[in-house]
Order: structure tokens, then C-alpha cells, then sequence
């Protein structure tokens, strides 16, 4: 499930397969639809395009987010293809396991979490702005088609090892990805969006 806070700063949604529950003040969303993998929604809710979405659409208590039943479930989700859905999911397990680690004390680098992070939020514009993303020359979705999860794996050692690989992959010099993460504050849309 997915849980909120009824209220925030900042769009904050968390995934949890445990037994988990509340009596007050949060919000679950479980998924309704199998064409609709959850982690994919938790990769939308969780960035500056759907933060700009819930302040100006959605409700507000002075500056905060009323993140409850009606701003929710009035919340637009595109629906991606499978493949599409494929490679947010792997990223929100990236950052999930990315800070899982964090809390535990592992060395990992908080710059890899933070690169997924603006990978995913580079990949929700390009969701919805894919013309603009695209006549940027900052389209990056097709080459995450390869990108390698890690849902399956037990070992938290393993899963790190991908991430590493993939964090280093992704990000050297001659790799689109790192390009587009750099300039995609040049199209101007983000740069409103991202208050810039």
C-alpha cells in the first residue's frame, strides 16, 4: 500500500508491504486496477509535477498539503504502458531500498539516491511533456528499458551492487541520461514547475 500523512509540507507518500495500519491522519491507497502496478503511482505522487499539482489543484491548510480522501482520489494519474510502468518501478525500488539502507546505517552514497530521485522526477516530466522533453533532445525513457530490478533479489547486498552499477552506468559522461538530468532545467516548463 501507499501511505500519506493527511497533512505535509510536501507531497509525502510512502510504500509499505508489511502489516502495517493507522486510526488517524493517514492515508492508504491500495492498488484497484492490476493494469496499474502501485509503485508506479508512488513514483508520480512523489514528485515537483504532482507537489505543483496538489498545492494549486488540490487542498491546503496555510502552506501545507491536505493530502486525504478528496485531493487524492481526484488525483490524475496517466496510465503508462507495462514497459513504461516497468522502469518507474525499478527506480521507485532503487530509492526505496536507497534510503531503507540510509536508516540502517549503510554506507550508501546519499548522491545515488538523490540521482534516482531526479531521475524520476525527469522521467515523470517526460511522462507528461514528452514533446517538450523530446524537441529537447532530453528524451531518456528508452534507454532505461534495460535498466535492472531488483524486486526479486533477497540479498540487500545484491540489490545495492545493482544500484551501484547502475548508479555508474547511468551517470558517466557519455551516457544521455546524465546529460538530460544536467539540462533539464533549460526547458522552460520545468523551470516553472521547479520554481527556478
Amino acid at each position: 500500500k501507499i501511505v500519506a500523512p493527511q497533512r505535509s509540507m510536501q507531497n509525502t507518500f510512502g510504500y509499505n508491504e508489511t502489516r502495517w495500519y493507522a486510526s488517524a491522519d493517514v492515508y492508504f491507497i491500495i492498488q484497484k486496477d492490476i493494469k496499474v502496478k502501485l509503485k508506479y503511482v508512488l513514483a508520480l505522487l512523489n514528485y515537483k509535477l504532482y507537489y505543483s499539482w496538489f498545492y494549486h489543484k488540490g487542498k491546503r491548510k496555510g502552506e501545507s498539503l491536505e493530502l486525504y480522501l478528496i485531493p487524492l482520489s481526484e488525483t490524475p494519474i496517466k496510465i503508462a504502458d507495462k514497459a513504461t510502468q516497468d522502469i518507474f518501478e525499478t527506480v521507485a525500488d532503487y530509492i526505496i531500498e536507497c534510503k531503507s539502507q540510509k536508516t540502517k546505517g549503510s554506507s550508501i552514497n546519499s548522491l545515488v539516491a538523490s540521482f534516482f530521485e531526479s531521475l524520476n522526477n525527469l522521467l515523470v516530466y517526460e511522462l507528461y511533456f514528452e514533446d517538450e522533453i523530446y524537441k529537447a533532445g532530453l528524451s531518456v525513457m528508452s534507454s532505461l528499458k534495460n535498466l535492472k530490478p531488483i524486486t526479486e533479489l533477497k540479498s540487500s547486498s545484491k540489490k545495492l551492487e545493482i544500484i551501484q552499477s547502475e548508479y555508474e552506468r547511468l551517470n558517466s559522461k557519455e551516457n544521455l541520461v546524465k546529460n538530460a538530468l544536467f539540462n533539464m532545467d533549460t526547458i522552460h516548463l520545468i523551470k516553472t514547475i521547479e520554481g527556478k
